[in-house]
């Protein structure tokens, strides 16, 4: 039986649902049981992963988005935010929902709109983190995807979420 091709290479980028954007440094065989397994060796900013090779194609694993799907995200953040549920528990549903998803898309709109709540009153503890953890992944990704320093990609991040939030109260 032939050996199927790597979807991922040396060197290529990948967002890991749980500990976000890394870098595949290699393929390694690994012994363990007594079955040996090919794993891509992926560095994130925290740690070292290794993922099977056959367990790549899922949802938990995805290749970093292409600069020109990056600029639909940042569309979206550009918008102004859509104002969240009342209701504490569906607002926690959907950070839930994001976390679990991992989506990029759907985490610029959470980020956009947790920050539009934010101007209008205090987030709560789960918002708060929720804002902080997707924000630093949203950034991550960006400043791997356009090239850029994080702390630049911030700077333009916080600057468009003012310029959105600005806009909805223009608008209220």
């Amino acid at each position: 039986m032939a050996e199927e091709t790597p979807a991922y290479s040396a060197g290529d980028w990948i967002v890991h649902l749980h500990h976000g954007v890394g870098e595949i440094e290699c393929i390694e065989e690994k012994e363990l049981g007594g079955a040996s397994t090919a794993y891509y060796k992926v560095h994130t900013d925290n740690s070292t992963l290794w993922v099977p090779l056959d367990k790549a194609e899922n949802r938990w694993f995805r290749p970093l988005c292409s600069s020109e799907e990056f600029d639909q995200v940042l569309e979206v953040m550009r918008k102004p935010p859509r104002e969240m549920h009342s209701n504490h528990n569906s607002r926690k549903r959907r950070i839930n929902e994001v976390k679990s998803e991992g989506s990029l898309m759907e985490m610029a709109r959470l980020i956009r709109d947790l920050w539009g709540r934010r101007a209008e009153r205090r987030l709560n503890n789960t918002e708060e983190r929720a804002l902080r953890r997707f924000t630093d992944r949203l950034l991550r990704e960006w400043s791997v995807c356009k090239g850029l320093d994080e702390e630049e990609a911030r700077q333009r991040m916080q600057s468009m979420l003012r310029k959105s939030t600005a806009k909805e109260a223009q608008a209220a």
